[in-house]
């Protein structure tokens, strides 16, 4: 499998000079089979850019987009995502429900005269909304896939994606839970046994990264991690390459590098075996 992030950024973009490393788009992911075939995850502004390379390319066909949750900055991107005006296209956008909101819901009101200027009898894509529900499996192509409730809001789910015995695992907006001041391996260890199985060696893990580990203690609770107890996490889970990302719009790319390299010296410090990056947008990734 291939993984690239057309949107790396959490919460609200954040374009300009201060985002051309890590880019300043919310996130959309692109992830390629061996044979080639695609899958979307989350519907984010970076959806908009990937959009535009669909059409240019007219390929694939059928689009499947698996969306985490429907906060803002994961869906707003599709009233801008050009297949889906075009008639050339199948699209399939699997979600979950959101409190009383069901998944055609959640998808159609973007499309409203409060929010957009034109209703979605403009859309020309065949579309199909597909409800998600955690603890799923399903096959979509020669993607097989399963689904977890994550520590966010309600219905937030996450993915674990195999494909030619590869596997990635998909942690947006996921709290990473630990008591005291310093995350530890065994609290963390304890305290998040249902994500830890789930994530259990795999190839790759996209995991949630919004605050600085010194910005964190203000934000408990906020269904985010930080960069620590990420790694920890990993480590936990032994998984063989951990990838950082939905970053806080506030950080530039600067803050970034040096949230990397506390990171790193974190990691040497506590003799932590992980491989981590932080993901950068247009990056591609072999899993």
């Amino acid at each position: 499998m291939k993984l690239i992030f057309w949107g790396t950024r959490g919460s609200i973009a954040k374009p300009g000079k201060g985002t051309i490393k890590y880019g300043g788009n919310t996130p959309a992911l692109e992830i390629t089979s061996g044979s080639g075939n695609k899958l979307y995850l989350d519907a984010g502004t970076g959806i908009h850019a990937l959009g535009n390379k669909i059409i240019k390319n007219n390929s694939p066909r059928e689009i499947n987009i698996l969306i985490t949750h429907s906060h803002w900055d994961h869906i707003q991107g599709l009233p801008f995502f050009k297949p889906m005006y075009s008639k050339n296209f199948k699209i399939n956008i699997y979600v979950s429900p959101n409190n009383s909101f069901n998944p055609e819901d959640i998808i159609n009101r973007q499309f409203t005269s409060q929010f957009f200027p034109v209703d979605k009898d403009v859309l020309q894509a065949e579309i199909e909304i597909i409800k998600l529900n955690e603890s799923m499996n399903f096959q979509i192509n020669d993607f097989q896939i399963e689904t977890v409730p994550v520590h966010h809001s309600k219905n937030t789910l996450g993915f674990k994606i195999q494909n030619d015995n590869k596997k990635l695992a998909y942690l947006t907006d996921n709290e990473i839970f630990y008591e005291g001041e310093l995350p530890r391996l065994n609290d963390i260890e304890e305290k998040n046994k249902d994500l830890i199985n789930f994530t259990k060696g795999v190839d790759l893990l996209v995991h949630d990264c919004m605050f600085a580990f010194n910005d964190y203690a203000q934000k408990i609770g906020w269904g985010h991690s930080n960069n620590l107890s990420a790694v920890l996490f990993a480590r936990a889970a032994s998984v063989k390459k951990l990838l950082l990302f939905h970053f806080n719009p506030e950080y530039n790319d600067n803050r970034l590098d040096e949230i990397c390299a506390d990171t790193r010296n974190f990691v040497k410090e506590n003799s932590i075996d992980v491989d981590f990056e932080l993901a950068i947008e247009e990056n591609a990734y072999d899993i």
